[in-house]
Formats: C-alpha cells, structure tokens, sequence
C-alpha cells in the first residue's frame, strides 16, 4: 500500500511540474488537449500555411519578376519551417490539423494558378498583401492572449516574420503597379 501511495504521490507531483510553465497545474485527463479557441486558431493558420507554402511554389517557377520569385520561395520556405512547428506543438496539444486545403483556399490556389506572366505577379501580390494583413491581425490577437498556452506562443514567435512578408508584399506590389502605370499601353 505504502509504495501505491509513492507512485500517486510521484505522479501528481510530475504534473504539477509539466504544468508549471503554464502556471496552472496540468490534469492528467486534459493533458494533450487544447482550448477552443487554440484549436480555430491553428486549424486556421494551417490552413493558411498550407495555401501560403504551395502558392509561394508556384510563384517561386512561375513569375516573371525576379523579386516576385524570391519573395514565393521565401514564402515557401519560412510557411512550410512554420508549418512544421506548428505540426510538432499541435501534436503535442491533441489538436488535429488538416492535411488538405479547404475548398475556398483551394478555389484561390486553383485561380491564382491559372495566371501566367505579369498578370499572375500583380494578382499574386494583391493576393500576398492581403493575406498577410489579415494574418498579422490573427496573430496578432493570438499571440496578445493572457493564457499563454503553446499556440499563444507559436502565434509571438511567428508575427514578425509575418509582418515582414507583409512589408516585403506592399513593397513588391508598389513596384509592380509603378512598372505597370509607366509601360506605354498597347493597342
């Protein structure tokens, strides 16, 4: 009995500790889940990653401005490194993410690659600027959560990257609608 008592005694005491980084203690039969709004938040920038990763692709082979390329592999790159991140901590949290685009995100993937040339630039950074307006704001209200939980975190630790693709994506665009304003038309 005494050594029964041991194990309990051990195991609350592990929890205790596994919690104290959050400042709560953690529960064993709520450990590897996550709150509501952690689990909207990530499914959301998941997808979003996911739609970010295989347009940046796409532009990364497919633009014709140079600046347009580089900012699609990059695009690539720092989603696909978030992406991966985000995978390990929702595993860790009991939050299942999704493995495929959902249809909306999938409908603007389809569109913005149908575009060749110029014309797929212009869209793609309209797209690009956009997207990361909205993303900065996401996070943004994550990240500002009092909870701190493992998301919250995630959401800090990612903001300024998203910031500065969103400053790269205004810059881009800028350059973009000048180049396009100062071309002759043609008849």
């Amino acid at each position: 009995m005494r050594i029964h008592r041991n194990r309990v005694g051990l195991l609350a005491s592990a929890m205790l500790l596994i919690g104290a980084g959050t400042g709560r203690a953690a529960d064993p039969r709520t450990m590897g889940t996550a709150p509501a709004d952690d689990r909207r938040f990530a499914t959301m920038a998941a997808n979003d990653g996911m739609l970010e990763t295989k347009l940046g692709e796409y532009a990364a082979q497919n633009a014709a401005n140079p600046r347009v390329r580089e900012f699609g592999q990059k695009m690539s790159s720092d989603h696909g490194n978030a992406n991966q991140k985000l995978q390990s901590l929702a595993q860790e949290s009991g939050i299942k993410l999704p493995t495929q685009l959902e249809p909306e995100s999938q409908a603007k993937l389809d569109k913005l690659t149908r575009l060749k040339g110029a014309e797929f630039d212009g869209a793609y950074m309209k797209e690009m600027v956009a997207d990361h307006e909205k993303a900065v704001k996401a996070f943004q209200k994550e990240a500002a959560d009092h909870a701190q939980t493992r998301v919250d975190r995630w959401a800090a630790d990612t903001l300024p990257t998203l910031k500065a693709h969103l400053e790269d994506a205004k810059s881009i665009q800028k350059q973009l609608e000048s180049r396009a304003s100062s071309e002759p038309t043609r008849r």
